[in-house]
């Protein structure tokens, strides 16, 4: 058992222990479950593909100020369908600008990776140039740490997570931080998104940092990240600038990432289904596969709940002559 699993165990116990008189006299415990599907298939140069990219079954429940979060992830592998521990989270929140966490989950890293596929803008296909511990030393990009994290009130909104876990190495753990400055509508809560559909009015900046075995997928000592997140609803509609800049220690490169999309006002009927199309584009330079671009249309049938997106992408290939040629995609993701 590694160190940092046996401080995990230690921190879990302290902090239901000093949860279960308060606890006695808060409300009733709640519990809810909720799940996640995305699937799609795609043509081109390399292999055609069909089927299920993953789905998730998400349990979150809750007592006074004390609450776990356990999610599964299950994929495509063959003609079965595998499951696994995706996160298990214990959590206490001691404050808005003081919280707890934990168990096994994502360690604090840039926007890309904290949106995830479900929240992200990275349409049908996956290019990013994010390779923060994507990973993960377990399941998709997750690890087993302790973290504190909090919403700094007053006239400067920051955002801070910080916190230590097993990286690859469990002789020497990793530790991981991030800053978000919020200057227009704040970012509640640990994760993020990438885009929300003009409910917010977004001026991000984000600075993240990870140093020890295992950062950057792995393959690096070290990685820093500065992103930057505009969403603005304009007459046109709201138009989202999603950015990133990387430098991880073991290569040369310092990939970045660009998406420009606009969410079109009105709705739009696509057989039984309607919603908002969001017209978008992607580039991503000395990212898994070389240099990507990708276009493409989403139709937004309920934000983050129900999508449909068709996309045309073409990659040059990365050193090693992976991942080049043209794709055609179509996918959907659906929660609830």
């Amino acid at each position: 058992m590694s160190k940092t699993t046996r401080v995990l165990f230690a921190a879990i116990a302290c902090a239901f222990v000093v949860t279960q008189a308060t606890a006695q006299d808060a409300a009733a415990p709640s519990v809810s479950v909720g799940g996640g599907l995305r699937a799609g298939a795609s043509w081109g140069d390399g292999d055609d593909n069909y089927g299920l990219n993953n789905v998730r079954l998400y349990i979150n429940g809750t007592v006074g100020p004390a609450s776990i979060e356990v999610n599964t992830e299950s994929s495509a592998d063959g003609s079965e369908l595998g499951a696994t521990i995706l996160d298990a989270v214990a959590k206490l929140s001691v404050s808005d600008s003081v919280n707890l966490w934990v168990g096994r989950f994502l360690a604090p890293s840039d926007r890309a990776n904290l949106s995830g596929p479900y929240y992200g803008n990275i349409g049908n296909g996956a290019a990013s140039a994010s390779d923060f511990y994507m990973n993960g030393n377990q399941q998709a990009g997750r690890d087993d740490g302790v973290a504190v994290w909090g919403n700094i009130g007053g006239d400067m909104n920051l955002k801070y997570q910080v916190g230590i876990f097993d990286g690859s190495d469990n002789d020497d753990q990793m530790l991981a931080g991030r800053l978000v400055l919020n200057l227009w509508d704040d970012e509640d809560g640990y994760y993020n998104a990438s885009t929300y559909f003009g409910e917010k009015q977004v001026l991000a900046i984000g600075l993240s940092y990870q140093d020890g075995p295992g950062s950057g997928g792995g393959a690096h000592e070290d990685a820093l990240a500065l992103d930057v997140l505009v969403e603005k609803t304009l007459d046109m509609g709201t138009v989202t600038l999603d950015a990133a800049w990387y430098d991880y220690s073991s290569s040369d490169d310092d990939p970045i990432s660009v998406f420009v999309g606009l969410l079109m006002n009105g709705e739009t009927s696509v057989g039984p289904l309607t919603g908002k199309l969001r017209p978008y584009i992607r580039y991503v330079s000395d990212g898994a596969s070389g240099d990507e671009w990708a276009v493409g249309v989403q139709h937004v049938i309920d934000g983050h709940k129900a999508s449909v997106s068709i996309e045309y992408g073409d990659a040059d290939g990365n050193d090693a002559g992976e991942g080049e040629g043209s794709t055609f995609g179509i996918g959907m993701q659906f929660q609830f």
